[in-house]
């Protein structure tokens, strides 16, 4: 992505990359600044549709995952652009650029917002007005999108970012000395989230171990040491061959095994191991003949599969929810499906953006407690005196009248 390119129709894109990139490029009528974004030829790429009022270049890169692309935006605000179409058509952009949820997102650009401060997204001085600022802030935030550069590009103020949708997959944004009076804003990222493999760890098998032997170990080591005399020994030392020696112990008569790195689903026993194994010798066999009642076969199977293992997934979160259940198992499995590592997002609460952990934390169970009613266990009849006493007088309430009311007309 670059911005600023000052490049002119009859300057060709041959004459700045070599032949094994595609350059997008937009430019104005009077070569002023013009915005750009190059691929290698090697990616399928092209050009999405974006305002023509705004500076700015869409890119749609086809990736290999299911349904999901990469979005490559280039934008550049001039500083003297204030009007409210301008802070429209660049707004667009951004929308435009988030039109599928499951593409990655990547712009960046010199927007020329020194006023903003991205950490908090907050409004901390008065170069540009404040309702223009506001828009591009309630923009990100409505889209989902999130600034990731907070390092000066242009003396001590922010003026090129990094905006994209995924931001735990970056690895790197930081600044390079750049070829103009703005600094050069490199980004590291990946379109998609790498799995951690399990280290192999060995654990020891205590239900085979020779318990006996090992009694006898620690009586002979026990003697050792009672009957040994008074020598001249530190703690430090005594420890060490107490150590040395429980751990040859347990080296020699507790057997060992490597656990298994591969990730299982706990709730996935051997029976669904069967009905699994059973569908996809279905699917071969269908895939083979090609035949209808080989392909009805299977999708019977796939379909009890599928039921069986969304029963028994039910299952086993009630049971970890309960007030008997295994609070470490039900951590355990809530870390599993974390998919991002940034946490809460910054709250706004009364026009005010708030960062800090602590007011977040408020924020939100404010807002928890706020959608919860308690309900009224008053009485709605309440039983007062009687004149006789197999005929007690029925009284009923001013909020018992209110509640029959609500239940007639709700």
């Amino acid at each position: 992505m670059a911005v600023e390119t000052w490049l002119r129709p009859d300057i060709l894109s041959s004459e700045l990359f070599p032949p094994n990139y595609d350059v997008y490029r937009w430019e104005r009528e009077d070569s002023y600044d013009g915005v750009l974004v190059a691929t290698k030829n090697t990616l399928i790429t092209h050009q999405l549709p974006s305002d023509p009022s705004a500076e700015a270049v869409l890119v749609s890169v086809h990736t290999q995952i299911k349904n999901s692309k990469l979005i490559i935006g280039s934008v550049y605000r001039t500083p003297s652009a204030t009007s409210e179409e301008y802070t429209t058509a660049t707004n667009r952009v951004i929308e435009q650029a988030c039109h599928s949820q499951r593409s990655v997102v990547w712009l960046g650009g010199d927007f020329n917002l020194p006023d903003i401060d991205w950490k908090t997204s907050n409004i901390i001085s008065h170069q540009n007005p404040k309702t223009m600022n506001q828009a591009y802030i309630n923009k990100l935030q409505d889209t989902g999108l999130l600034q990731i550069n907070h390092s000066p590009t242009r003396g001590e103020n922010i003026l090129d970012l990094f905006i994209t949708n995924r931001p735990s997959l970056v690895s790197r944004c930081t600044t390079l000395p750049g070829l103009s009076d703005h600094d050069i804003l490199l980004c590291d990222s990946t379109i998609q989230p790498t799995r951690t493999k399990p280290i192999p760890c060995t654990v020891h098998v205590w239900a085979k171990a020779e318990k006996q032997k090992m009694k006898q170990d620690i009586a002979a080591l026990t003697e050792q040491l009672l009957c040994t005399g008074p020598v001249k020994t530190t703690v430090h030392e005594m420890w060490d061959k107490i150590h040395s020696a429980l751990t040859k112990t347990l080296n020699d008569h507790v057997p060992k095994k490597t656990c298994s790195t591969k990730v299982h689903q706990p709730w996935f026993n051997n029976t669904f191991k069967r009905l699994s194994r059973r569908k996809s010798r279905a699917w071969k066999k269908a895939k083979t003949t090609q035949k209808d009642h080989d392909w009805q076969r299977f999708e019977h199977l796939q379909r009890e599969t599928r039921k069986a293992c969304h029963t028994a997934h039910s299952t086993y979160i009630s049971a970890l929810i309960t007030e008997e259940g295994d609070a470490i198992r039900l951590w355990q499995y809530v870390k599993s499906k974390k998919c991002d590592t940034t946490g809460v997002a910054p709250l706004k609460k009364a026009g005010v953006t708030y960062s800090d952990p602590s007011v977040k934390a408020n924020i939100l169970n404010e807002q928890f407690c706020s959608v919860f009613t308690e309900e009224d266990l008053r009485p709605i009849l309440e039983i007062g005196e009687s004149l006789h006493p197999d005929m007690p007088n029925i009284i009923i309430s001013e909020e018992g009248v209110l509640k029959l009311l609500r239940n007639l007309n709700p």
